[in-house]
Order: structure tokens, then sequence, then C-alpha cells
């Protein structure tokens, strides 16, 4: 028994088990199209934070502690626990008919609060060039860090693009990919 005990112990010693990553983070994503004429010229994004980490931003950026954010507050947010995101694309990507979609850095950085505190990010990232989608529009939110994850559907802020048939599926490691089809 004793050797039994020996060979596992060194078996697992040797042949560790593959560790799990998992989010620590969690998003509501939202999406509007800012469009003119049929093409896309940007896209208004918007986050609807878990409320573990809105109380760690209110915490380190409430200053005044009156539960929302003034315009000093606010960039102080957006210094602290926005800007870095622009290392990963702001966890966003958009393709029109296969192509992905550049977009330049993100503008009009708001934050907010919900009734029941949760933080809610709203920015802008316009398009490189615009986008006239023929067929199909898919939009992604993901991480590849896996540290934030991202509900299974996104909801549409404002109006609808003239694509209208939406679905939704998971994309890649806790991300969300949503189609547009004609």
């Amino acid at each position: 028994m004793r050797k039994l005990y020996i060979a596992l112990t060194l078996i697992l010693l040797f042949f560790p088990l593959p560790a799990q990553a998992h989010p620590h983070l969690f998003i509501s994503p939202g999406v509007g199209f800012v469009h003119d004429k049929g093409a896309i010229k940007a896209v208004k994004i918007r986050w609807v934070w878990d409320e573990f980490w809105s109380e760690e931003v209110m915490f380190e950026c409430d200053l005044d502690g009156d539960g929302s954010f003034n315009a000093s507050e606010t960039k102080l947010v957006k210094k602290d626990f926005f800007d870095g995101v622009q290392d990963f694309e702001y966890f966003f990507m958009m393709r029109s008919d296969g192509q992905k979609v550049k977009f330049k850095a993100a503008k009009n950085f708001t934050v907010k609060t919900t009734p029941d505190g949760c933080l809610i990010y709203e920015f802008v990232l316009e398009a490189s060039a615009p986008v006239v989608p023929q067929n199909k529009l898919e939009v992604f939110f993901f991480d590849k860090t896996i540290y934030t994850a991202f509900d299974e559907s996104v909801s549409v802020i404002g109006d609808k693009y003239p694509l209208q048939k939406v679905k939704f599926e998971p994309y890649s490691d806790y991300g969300v990919k949503m189609t547009l089809n004609n």
C-alpha cells in the first residue's frame, strides 16, 4: 500500500493537472450604431459592470462619497480604470461582411451608476473609415486574457441598424458574438 501511495504522489508531482483560468469581472455589453446615409461612422459602447467591480471603482474614485461621479472623479475613473483597456482594443471587435473594422481611440467616456449601484461605462469608437455592410455585420465582446466575462446577449442602444436579423452566440472564452443579417 505504501508503494502505491508513493507512486501516486510521484505521478501527481511530475504530471500536474492544468490550471483552469476563470473570469473575475463581469460585463453586460451594449452597442449602438452611429450612422449617416447607410454608413456606420462609429459605435457607441455600453458596459454595465458587476456589483463587485463597481464597488471597487466607487471606493477608489467617488472621492466625495455621494454615489455619483463629478467631472474630476470621471477623469480619475477613466485614467485608473479604463484607459488600459485600449491595449486590448476595448474588448471589442467588429467585422463587416467578413472584413475587420479598425477603430480610433475611445472618445466621450462617461461613467454613471444604476439604481442598484452598478457602474455604467459609455464611450464612442469612431471607425477609421465609414462601414457599409451589405449582408452581415458581426459584433464581438471578449477579453483575450479571460479576466473579464460578457453576458450572452448584447443590448442595442438607440435605433437598430438596417440589418434586421439578430443572433447571439458565445465567442472565445466568456465572450459574446452578435450577428446582424439581412
